[in-house]
């Protein structure tokens, strides 16, 4: 038996970007960020392998995943700028990558590096959905709303919206303005047919402003099996403060049947959970996210962020239920 030790180097010892820190100034919220990034291997005799990259973007680019010696490829991230906190932020990418061996030599041990890409932004708040992000998670048909708000004097509209689920529908609504903001409302409903499990979807809406000609909302659905388990909030906005940890109360039922937490899951090191479960009509779990953490991608807790947490139930059996968690910091 042949054993590989895969290893995670902080410092690289080759892959370079001349720009690792882009400090983009201020942007306004509404188009994605989009910044490029120059990777190059200024190693004369040995090719680079990029194996993955980390990061909480929207999209995520990348030319290439083999650079020859002396090879360049350009990695573009976009940041959903409609999910991000108002004031200054840092978004972080990690580039990993190895050495590939040279010509003759055996394969070395599976040892990875990694590259930190830095993009810092102040974002002004001038156009925004509510909710910026939007969970089902239903044993049949639902439905949401959301909020297109602009506090420009020259306001956009909505023009059309489609969903990349044919099993989700976004249909335009009714427009005001009040205290000088314009509010256009749009009906999200989601079918009984859409099928069981787990799903990433996405509401794009077009505009009538060429600065701004798309929107783009992310879905999570989560469509459990008749007789599920419900969970209340269905999707959890975590906010820091002055050093002190974020936490929120998750509230599960069942149709007044039985409910009992056997496990919770997390996507995230730095999450922590508790639950009462004694197994009556209601099961209770607290999400916390403490005030100062680094994950493995090199964020923060002054860096805006998401993970998944998994909830598995012995009441009712095999139940489980899936809750997206963001988090943002205000100072």
């Amino acid at each position: 038996m042949t054993l590989f030790l895969s290893i995670v180097c902080a410092v690289p010892p080759a892959l370079t970007c001349p720009t690792p820190v882009a400090d983009v100034g201020e942007v306004r919220s509404g188009p994605p960020l989009v910044q490029s990034f120059q990777l190059t291997n200024p190693l004369r005799d040995r090719a680079i392998h990029i194996t993955g990259l980390m990061c909480g973007c929207l999209r995520r680019d990348l030319g290439q995943e083999r650079l020859a010696p002396g090879e360049s490829t350009e990695l573009r991230v976009a940041v959903n700028t409609l999910t991000q906190p108002e004031g200054p932020n840092t978004w972080r990418v990690s580039v990993r990558y190895r050495l590939e061996p040279r010509a003759g030599e055996p394969e070395p041990e599976m040892v990875e590096y990694k590259l930190d890409l830095t993009v810092v932004a102040k974002l002004v708040r001038e156009i925004s959905v509510t909710p910026p992000a939007v969970a089902f998670s239903t044993t049949g048909a639902a439905q949401q709303t959301l909020i297109v708000t602009d506090r420009r004097d020259r306001p956009l509209t909505v023009t059309h919206a489609r969903t990349t689920s044919p099993h989700l529908t976004a249909t335009l609504g009714e427009t005001r303005t009040e205290e000088g903001e314009h509010h256009q409302a749009l009906a999200l409903a989601l079918a009984a047919s859409m099928p069981v499990g787990d799903t990433q979807e996405t509401v794009v809406l077009t505009t009538n402003d060429p600065a701004c000609p798309e929107l783009r909302v992310p879905v999570t659905v989560h469509r459990r099996a008749a007789h599920g388990v419900t969970a209340s909030p269905a999707q959890v906005e975590l906010v820091l403060a002055s050093g002190v940890p974020a936490s929120r109360l998750v509230q599960f039922r069942a149709g007044g049947q039985p409910v009992r937490i056997q496990a919770v899951e997390s996507s995230h090191p730095a999450i922590t959970t508790k639950w009462a479960s004694p197994g009556g009509p209601v099961a209770t779990l607290r999400v916390t996210l403490p005030a100062t953490f680094s994950g493995e991608a090199g964020e923060t807790a002054g860096t805006a962020g998401e993970a998944m947490i998994r909830v598995t139930f012995t009441e009712p059996a095999h139940a489980e239920v899936r809750i997206p968690i963001r988090w943002s910091n205000r100072p």
